[in-house]
């Protein structure tokens, strides 16, 4: 499990400004028709901007996040998860591009009724699940320890000792 330190003044403004984007999200979404007759207060492409800016910027902070976790001089996060965590990251930073980019004039029209930004949206689900696909099936390096068994020893696990931690245990006794 790692722990993100609040502490810091980057995490704690960061940590403010995804807590008012993701109030503001709910609201946002409801004023996209999404290609359906909705009679909505916003015009949709003033909507569906602000909608694809915030979204971005939620990405953009737990990519932020996320990369304060994966700087190893920190060592907040056990050495063999900071490869799956490197690629968390670079997704998240691409479901951002995405979302940034959809903002451009170019994504402005409609495809089938529906703005070519939402199919551009939906995109993003595929980006996370491609990544996930590929981390499983890209063989990882040899682990020298599992999170319990190699800091424990396996039989530790399960309430026993073995004889040679019994003989260093009553050696460091005498």
């Amino acid at each position: 499990m790692s722990v993100l330190p609040v502490e810091i003044g980057r995490t704690r403004a960061l940590n403010t400004a995804m807590l008012f984007l993701v109030a503001i999200e709910p609201y946002l979404f409801n004023q996209i028709s999404f290609g359906f007759n909705i009679v909505a207060p916003l015009p949709q492409d003033i909507a569906s901007t602000a909608y694809a800016l915030d979204i971005g910027g939620i990405w953009a902070i737990l990519a932020a996040f996320t990369h304060f976790l994966t700087i190893e001089e920190k060592k907040l996060l056990a050495p063999d998860l900071l490869r799956n965590y490197r690629q968390i990251r670079n997704a998240e930073i691409i479901i951002t591009a995405i979302f940034f980019v959809s903002v451009l004039p170019l994504f402005w029209t409609e495809v089938s009724g529906t703005s070519l930004r939402y199919y551009l949206w939906a995109a993003t689900f595929f980006v996370q699940r491609i990544r996930t696909l590929y981390s499983n099936r890209v063989p990882r390096r040899s682990r020298s320890h599992d999170y319990l068994g190699g800091f424990l020893g396996k039989n530790c696990l399960y309430g026993r000792r073995s004889a040679r931690t019994d003989t260093m245990v009553n050696t460091a006794a005498r």
